[in-house]
């Protein structure tokens, strides 16, 4: 090629090159402003719907308030008084209707993938290779300085790969056990047996995945034996609390869950509020505190062998079928996290606690040491009370369609004195600073100041900015077009604290499954 040539091709390429990047700038742009669009039309349209439901519901509250009328009364009214169950009605037709809404917004533009195996010439873990990340990061530590750098990469890579190996397998059960929900021990396991190897999982992975199997399977059969036991619906209710419902029962069969539909809000009351463990009636309070809750996870019931496996749904208050189907899918995303809690860790978590404790009592040198002690015992001990429970339902609201990220990450930051229904740390963090003044009251008079700034940032906006940031961390899964089912498997074992840094992982670096 000659010069002149040389000079027409290179003058071509550069020219292309400008197009290409100028045509992906715009579709970048036309990206953002699409969800800039989507996110601010599904919360202007949230934000109204929803203001106008409390008007309603405050009216009602006002009207019932001012009646004097006994709590029987009170129900038998807002039973067959047209104008209350008109206002209901319309309150969850709009609902149903701005949910319609969302969804159609929400899936514009959005593609969708699940985590399915993908070939790959050199996978980061070679075949019957095992991979412990704590024992390779215990090696790094032991390496060369100057290897360091290279091992820490080549471990997070495998990282990474293994995590989403595991989260394959997790995958690929729950959709095994949707296809036959009574499928043995043998049949569900044989994912992690086939594809272990493949992402190098150790002996004790393949135990701790075989006994959370063996926790599924048993408690499939309980609730399919306790259903067989009682296939009428009353009586069913009367079994598991200790007496018959007031109003009409549906319960809905899932292979962990027992969800009970209840058309009276007595009922619903009786087990939001656990009346039923101490056989007694349910009070004004009570029902005040259950009357605008969708649905409840029951911990326990009556009968042994069916903790978190028994779901309700305050009928009464949700209306609409649809309404209805994210409520039960809300409440059995509960029960499924429950089946794959991480034991190990939650023992690990207690350890922690303990040594930190001890750690920042000794810690006495100065303030700035005693500060970051007490830091570091109140995230572990925020892990055991608040951290946990947020994921859970973060996880189940991104299960059901009427939720937005924004939202999810608001409704779990209200305080509770502002009507916050997800304020966890509040109890404890009155809890922990009057034990401490109590059990050391030198102590406390001396360093009554650090303790309260402690627990005051750990507990409130260092954990709202977890909060805030972990639901962001999701949201950009879901961008990138990972599925529900996926983004579930992939985080359902991370500690909230580390969400951020997975899906940075994930995202940044694609590797093994895509």
């Amino acid at each position: 090629m000659n010069l002149e040539n040389f000079e027409k091709s290179k003058k071509l390429n550069t020219s292309e090159e400008s197009i290409s990047l100028e045509k992906k700038t715009a579709e970048s742009k036309k990206e953002i402003n699409l969800a800039e669009f989507k996110e601010q039309t599904i919360q202007a349209t949230e934000n109204k719907t929803e203001e106008l439901i409390i008007q309603g519901q405050n009216q009602i509250d006002k009207i019932e308030e001012k009646s004097g009328l006994s709590l029987p009364n009170l129900v038998s009214i807002r039973e067959e008084f047209g104008p209350f169950n008109k206002l209901k009605e319309i309150q969850g037709q709009s609902g149903a209707f701005v949910n319609e809404i969302k969804n159609k917004l929400a899936d514009i533009g959005r593609p969708t993938k699940n985590l399915e195996e993908k070939n790959f010439p050199f996978p980061p873990i070679g075949e019957g290779e095992i991979f412990a990340p704590k024992i390779e990061l215990q090696k790094i530590h032991q390496a060369p300085k100057e290897e360091q750098p290279e091992r820490l990469r080549e471990f997070k890579e495998k990282l990474t790969y293994q995590k989403k190996g595991l989260a394959l397998i997790q995958e690929k059960i729950i959709q095994k056990i949707k296809e036959n929900p009574d499928a043995p021990l043998g049949q569900l396991y044989e994912w992690v047996r086939d594809l272990g190897p493949k992402y190098g999982l150790t002996n004790e992975q393949k135990e701790i995945s075989r006994k959370l199997l063996q926790t599924y399977v048993d408690k499939h059969a309980k609730v399919r034996s306790i259903r067989e036991q009682y296939s009428d619906d009353k009586e069913l209710f009367k079994a598991l609390f200790g007496q018959e419902p007031k109003g009409d029962i549906k319960v809905v069969e899932s292979p962990v869950t027992l969800y009970f539909r209840c058309q009276d809000p007595l009922d619903y009351t009786y087990l939001h509020s656990h009346s039923f463990q101490k056989s007694k009636d349910v009070t004004n309070e009570e029902l005040k505190a259950a009357e605008r809750s969708a649905g409840v996870t029951l911990g326990s019931c009556l009968v042994p062998g069916l903790e978190r496996a028994i779901t309700a749904e305050n009928s009464f208050f949700v209306l609409s079928d649809y309404d209805s189907e994210q409520v039960f899918k809300h409440e059995e995303q509960h029960t499924i996290k429950q089946l794959f809690k991480d034991k190990l860790r939650e023992s690990e978590l207690l350890c922690q606690e303990r040594e930190l404790w001890a750690k920042f009592y000794q810690a006495i040198q100065n303030n700035d040491e005693r500060l970051a002690a007490l830091k570091s015992y109140l995230r572990v001990r925020r892990q055991i009370i608040s951290d946990e429970k947020a994921k859970d339902e973060i996880l189940a609201y991104l299960k059901e369609k009427r939720m937005t990220m924004t939202k999810i990450a608001e409704y779990l930051t209200i305080p509770k004195e502002k009507g916050g229904y997800y304020d966890y740390l509040i109890s404890d963090k009155q809890r922990f600073i009057s034990w401490f003044a109590e059990n050391y009251s030198d102590e406390f008079k001396k360093f009554k100041s650090t303790i309260e700034k402690a627990v005051e940032e750990v507990y409130g906006e260092e954990y709202q900015n977890l909060i805030r940031k972990s639901v962001m961390a999701l949201q950009s899964l879901r961008e990138t077009g990972y599925s529900k089912e996926a983004i579930i498997a992939l985080l359902i074992q991370e500690p909230l604290s580390g969400w951020e840094k997975v899906v940075k992982r994930l995202i940044h670096r694609v590797i093994g499954i895509d």
